[in-house]
């Protein structure tokens, strides 16, 4: 369920959430020292270089470079480039749990 079905519905006003509003909290409560904030790698000129779709563009395309590099050398066995493959998708996977 959604936050607003859930808002709408199932919770009284007075104990539910307002999603609409910026959090009221310290986003770094809970952590002992302030997160590190992240940075591109690559740059835009090694980007169009490799030819890399803009939906692409993110903190992994560092390693989508590596990657299409290796299977552009390793051609028609790319198998070879597995390890390439999941430094990318497991980056990809942690770009996708830190941004809600």
């Amino acid at each position: 369920m959604g936050a607003a079905t859930s808002n709408a519905f199932w919770l009284s006003p007075d104990i539910r959430p307002d999603y609409q509003k910026d959090p009221i909290f310290d986003p770094q409560y809970g952590f002992d020292k302030p997160r590190v904030p992240r940075k591109m790698i690559a740059t835009e000129e090694e980007l169009n270089a490799a030819n890399i779709p803009p939906e692409n563009r993110d903190y992994c395309s560092h390693l989508l470079i590596k990657y299409f590099a290796c299977r552009e050398q390793k051609f028609p066995l790319t198998y070879f480039c597995k390890d390439e493959r999941n430094a990318y998708s497991h980056c990809e996977y942690d770009e996708y749990v830190i941004i809600p």
